[in-house]
């Protein structure tokens, strides 16, 4: 193909991403992984990395939103939109090297099959970190074999950077540093001590300066008291996470099958092309899914999500074994890219709506009526679409207690409120078993109130409204 060409499908390429993902992009309110994102943007830029120490993520992407929110404001579409430009320009890049590395065919499909993934459409309209992930993960490849073919102390230097910010945006995306050194070893042995120790030189030396010593802690200490909302990881967790990963329980089956060829064909030294890119290919698309699914089996680790990264290149991988299987080949990936067609969701599901529930508490709520926020950790997305210019507030507790506002995670705070009489209580819960027999929260005060009105109509919530007559 020739060089226009191959620019004019990397713009259409990443036009396209931008146009599809941002039809709906504001269709659906925040959630609450989404508003922690949000609320950082409020800090001191200084601020920022002291948060991870107590997130469980680096804090690299709240860098980039909090000067992306310094220029443009806070809402649903401008926040996702930052996530939008990581992944359109993500299948866009690997386009670029898909066309250098394999052909032509193989970067159109591939790219082709990336944008119409629901798991990447949802977190291209996430505000969190997972599109940066994929972004660098892009733009590391890209750079890695660029240093291979030219092996410079710049082209090193700059790759050592994008590999610190990999692991400064999320920790278990550092996987890709770990299996380029493994690619040096096996494949470059006379390069690989210098690109070894200098790397890790320059990484090292960077997260030490960057993170804090109480960051340090909080990974050392992850989950020793089992505190931690993941559990480990059962073979049911792996067969959801490759279909979600690998677009749909059926092309999961076919891309499972497909990998398996190539190993085969890979010990009885069938590859013949390319043998080391498609084994970095096999390492991030395929590896690093089997060693954090095994290591999540002792450690609750595993998460698709956490694995964004591997779709790209295990796409690559396939998409290019089945193009050598001629026609029927043809016609596989044509059938998967016609049913995933079908399939996108272009509006973006979130597990929770707290826009609807704060509108119906705001109107109907008077001044001594009292709100009670199951978890604490749901209070900012309700104060956020209840009261304006809540953002611009560095504490909430000012808001809350003018308005009668409680979280609670336990009974013992609903039972120390003080409730005006007849006065309404609204209870708002979600992250609980909805619609069990066991819900001490609801129960409590149906005890002690007078109960009007109970649903989980609304998305992801439970919603209770009491009579306090006492």
């Amino acid at each position: 193909m020739g060089l226009n060409n191959k620019y004019l499908f990397f713009v259409l390429i990443i036009i396209a991403n931008i146009v599809l993902k941002s039809i709906f992009l504001d269709a659906t309110p925040f959630w609450y992984d989404e508003m922690i994102s949000v609320k950082d943007t409020q800090l001191d830029f200084g601020h920022i990395k002291h948060e991870s120490e107590w997130d469980n993520n680096p804090p690299f992407y709240y860098y980039c939103l909090w000067v992306w929110h310094s220029v443009i404001p806070v809402s649903e579409f401008n926040s996702r939109f930052l996530s939008v430009l990581f992944v359109s320009f993500s299948i866009g890049l690997l386009y670029l090297f898909a066309n250098k590395y394999f052909n032509n065919k193989t970067a159109i499909a591939s790219s082709v099959l990336l944008t119409l993934s629901n798991f990447i459409f949802f977190y291209g309209q996430e505000t969190r970190a997972y599109a940066l992930v994929l972004l660098l993960s892009v733009i590391s490849t890209i750079l890695f074999f660029k240093y291979l073919n030219r092996s410079t102390v710049l082209n090193l230097v700059v790759l050592s950077l994008i590999n610190f910010l990999i692991i400064y945006t999320h920790y278990i995306a550092g996987l890709l540093v770990f299996f380029q050194y493994l690619i040096i070893l096996i494949y470059y042995k006379k390069n690989s001590l210098s690109f070894i120790s200098i790397q890790s030189i320059i990484i090292v030396g960077l997260i030490l300066l960057r993170f804090t010593k109480k960051q340090f802690l909080n990974i050392l200490n992850f989950n020793k008291k089992d505190d931690f909302w993941l559990q480990t990881a059962s073979f049911n967790d792996l067969k959801n996470g490759l279909s979600e990963l690998f677009y749909n329980p059926l092309t999961a089956i076919v891309f499972v099958a497909v990998i398996v060829f190539i190993i085969s064909l890979y010990f009885r030294n069938k590859i013949q092309d390319n043998t080391h890119v498609k084994f970095y290919c096999f390492l991030i698309g395929v590896f690093s899914i089997i060693l954090l699914f095994t290591i999540g089996c002792f450690k609750p680790l595993f998460l698709p999500r956490y694995l964004i990264f591997a779709i790209p290149f295990a796409t690559l991988l396939v998409v290019n074994q089945l193009f050598e299987i001629k026609k029927v080949g043809v016609f596989i990936v044509l059938f998967f890219i016609g049913f995933e067609t079908f399939g996108l969701n272009l509006v973006k599901k979130n597990p929770s709506d707290y826009k609807i529930i704060s509108a119906l508490v705001v109107k109907n709520k008077k001044k001594d009526d009292v709100v009670i926020i199951n978890t604490k950790d749901n209070l900012n997305l309700f104060l956020y679409y209840a009261y304006k210019g809540f953002l611009d507030h560095r504490k909430s507790d000012s808001i809350c207690k003018e308005n009668n506002i409680f979280a609670a995670n336990d009974l013992d705070v609903i039972k120390q409120i003080n409730y005006p009489k007849n006065s309404t209580i609204f209870l708002i819960q979600s992250f609980h078993d909805m619609n069990s027999t066991n819900n001490p929260f609801e129960n409590y005060l149906s005890s002690e109130n007078k109960k009007l009105y109970s649903t989980d109509f609304y998305k992801g919530l439970e919603f209770t409204v009491l009579r306090h007559t006492k």
